[in-house]
């Protein structure tokens, strides 16, 4: 029992882990020889105030379930010698033998319950790498159903945010207090996620990939993240792109090193929309097929090949389009890029610049695409 809590309260002291219950056993050997020793069950209550004070000091989340039965057994070093040393009177003895049974159990149940408090602990430790959510897409009940090569189809909605001018911002700012933005930033996009009925998938330096299975709240959960990390005090702006399609969900890796991650297509297309965010200009950008499935009003932005990819996406802003706006984008898809210039004009300042410059010098070739060549 004391190599247990030992093991349990000072994890890292490994000569309390064998110290404690060696002493203790000289204790017990030396009884044997002397009974008459007294000083071994002071012995004995040193030690497992020793343990106590490593609760306390440890601040171990289980010291209740620590204290209470080690206290016990204090009290049973301390009344038995007393009553060996006929310090108190011969009824405490029999009152005293009568309880004694009681401290048995008492300690049998304070291990159980620290053992359960401790795996509960673990558990929560772990879904901060493997979210509840994420064995759930699977089909796995626990973690040890998650193999490599295990992987399941979902249709999803990907989203990817990021930390807009995050280079130059590292260049103002002290690392501590740059990690500490990032942080922040992280974090408050993280609980609008949850809020929003997503989850974390990963975070990739000052970026997010967040899973949701409805389109409608992966978009509510991008416009939440925009304004949270616009209200924090930390001058910071992010971009978010989002898709919905199939998406592979699984473990790569090997047997002895695992990573739980979201594969395909769709994945790499909300990332390539993110980084288009700055491009255009746009705080969201969107692809038409996930505002359809939202069941969204938006505003047609651009149709865009993707950098690796062969088929173009039109990509969208979730915001009706205001008068000339549509117009405008069917100008320019057919070329026509100074009337689409003049649409756009007060409208969107980046598509009226662009639409300015290919008037001036017109491509000989246009099929009312945009094809990307960098990430």
């Amino acid at each position: 029992i004391v190599a247990f809590y030992g093991r349990i309260l000072a994890p890292n002291r490994p000569r309390v882990f064998w110290g404690l219950p060696l002493i203790l056993l000289l204790s017990m050997l030396l009884k044997g020889v002397v009974p008459d020793l007294r000083g071994s069950r002071a012995i004995e209550a040193t030690i497992v105030a020793v343990l106590i004070g490593f609760a306390i000091r440890n601040r171990v989340r289980e010291a209740l379930w620590v204290v209470i039965p080690l206290a016990f057994f204090v009290a049973d070093r301390v009344v038995l010698t007393a009553i060996n040393v006929r310090a108190v009177g011969a009824g405490w003895s029999d009152v005293w033998l009568a309880i004694r049974p009681l401290g048995n159990l008492l300690t049998a149940f304070s291990m159980v319950m620290m053992l359960a408090q401790r795996l509960a602990n673990n558990l929560e430790a772990v879904e901060r790498f493997v979210p509840r959510e994420y064995l759930s897409a699977i089909g796995a009940t626990d973690l040890s159903a998650v193999q490599p090569g295990r992987r399941v189809t979902r249709i999803m909605t990907v989203v990817f945010t990021d930390i807009r001018g995050f280079t130059a911002l590292s260049e103002t700012l002290a690392p501590e207090k740059m990690a500490d933005a990032v942080d922040e930033v992280l974090g408050v996009q993280a609980t609008e996620i949850t809020k929003c009925g997503g989850f974390v998938d990963k975070y990739i330096g000052d970026a997010v990939m967040a899973l949701f299975a409805d389109p409608a709240d992966a978009v509510r959960a991008a416009r939440a993240c925009v304004t949270r990390v616009q209200e924090l005090e930390v001058e910071i702006a992010i971009g978010v792109g989002v898709h919905t399609g199939e998406v592979r969900l699984g473990a790569v890796g090997t047997h002895d090193r695992l990573a739980c991650t979201a594969m395909g297509d769709t994945v790499n297309v909300a990332a390539r929309i993110e980084g288009l965010t700055r491009v255009f200009g746009s705080e969201i950008l969107l692809t038409e097929v996930t505002a359809r499935a939202a069941g969204l009003a938006y505003r047609r932005v651009d149709r865009v090949v993707v950098k690796g990819r062969h088929e173009p996406v039109l990509i969208v802003e979730p915001e009706p389009a205001p008068e000339g706006w549509e117009d405008a984008f069917e100008a320019w898809s057919r070329g026509q890029f100074a009337d689409a210039a003049e649409g756009f004009a007060g409208l969107q300042t980046v598509l009226a610049e662009r639409c300015r410059r290919l008037a001036a010098d017109p491509p000989e070739e246009w099929d009312g695409l945009t094809r990307m060549t960098t990430k």
